[in-house]
């Protein structure tokens, strides 16, 4: 097991930050119809339209979103149905931009956002482009190293990525492993966040116009304790209890559930999940560890959410097709 101490510069504002957001339909995409616009369907049945939404909510927080330690030099790329080539080209221009920054006076390592909605592969989470390519974790790994031996800076590489994506929790934790096992001097996960576990697909709703996950993740109550609350791009009323991963994890009852790092802390189906072997230690558990409590969390929860199931009835929403692929992915509904 590693023994790699925490980064300690998570957290830490950066002044140079590149925003890549990517779009893909799902490989098993096809035009159709529904009578029942309520009606969940995986995302390999992804629509373009709502992943493009999902990305174009995440440009525009980027953009003009009432955060605090903004950037001062930033540089957006948005794709949409890109295949591999191009997402290559375009990952090239940022590590460019990145080499050309690292020559300014101060340059502080930068920071990187990704975010990707569409389908991802079952097994390893890589997200499926159009033509039938594929960009996995190692590829992003690979692509964060070469952006930071081409501009070393002050501190390493800072990484966030957001993911909304079938099997997403897959890639969110090789990227993890990947980062803190094997390259920490160099790279540094600032909010790591993955629509679903790593055997759970990601499901989206046509009558929200995005996938689920980023849906939740876009919901605002509107004032401290409030059940009322705004979401989506458009601003629309929503509950306020479907805010955020545990949001996501209520809504379906416990058939998807989101995964996030944040500050040291590995979060899921309502759970905490231990980085470290213990609290201030310098010893990393195994990315084994950390999967087999997350599923573990995922299973308690799921058992714990049957009484919405009941009540609900879930199964009457979903089509023939939609129960096939959430057997294939072991999800209970």
């Amino acid at each position: 097991m590693s023994t790699q101490n925490q980064p300690a510069v998570v957290g830490k504002r950066r002044d140079w930050a590149a925003y890549v957001n990517v779009a893909a339909k799902g490989t098993l995409f096809q035009p159709y119809q529904r009578a029942d616009p309520m009606s969940m369907h995986p995302k390999a049945l992804a629509n373009l339209e709502y992943t493009t939404a999902d990305v174009d909510y995440w440009d525009d927080y980027w953009r003009n979103g009432d955060w605090s330690l903004r950037p001062s030099y930033e540089t957006h790329a948005t794709l949409r149905d890109a295949d591999y080539a191009a997402l290559e080209s375009r990952l090239a221009e940022v590590k460019k931009w990145f080499a050309d920054s690292s020559k300014i006076p101060g340059f502080d390592g930068g920071s990187i956002v990704f975010c990707f909605s569409g389908h991802g592969r079952e097994g390893d989470g890589a997200l499926c482009l159009n033509n039938g390519t594929y960009f996995d974790a190692e590829d992003f790994i690979r692509t964060c190293m070469e952006i930071r031996r081409a501009s070393p800076g002050l501190g390493p590489l800072k990484v966030s990525l957001i993911v909304d994506s079938c099997y997403s929790g897959a890639f969110l934790l090789r990227v993890l492993e990947g980062i803190l096992h094997e390259h920490p001097d160099d790279l540094s996960p600032d909010y790591l966040y993955a629509a679903s576990m790593p055997d759970e697909v990601a499901w989206e709703l046509p009558v929200l116009g995005h996938g689920l996950a980023t849906y939740c993740q876009s919901v605002r109550p509107k004032d401290i304790g409030s059940m009322a609350a705004t979401a989506g791009g458009r601003h629309e009323p929503a509950w306020a209890i479907a805010q955020g991963p545990d949001g996501c994890s209520y809504v379906t009852a416990g058939a998807q559930n989101p995964i996030k790092y944040d500050a040291y802390e590995l979060d899921g189906a309502m759970q905490r999940v231990l980085v470290w072997a213990h609290q201030d230690s310098e010893t990393l558990r195994s990315r084994d560890e950390w999967e087999h409590d997350l599923l573990k969390a995922r299973d308690e929860l799921y058992e714990r959410l049957a009484f919405l199931r009941a009540r609900r009835s879930m199964q009457g929403r979903l089509t023939e097709q939609d129960v096939i692929e959430g057997e294939r992915s072991r999800r209970r509904i």
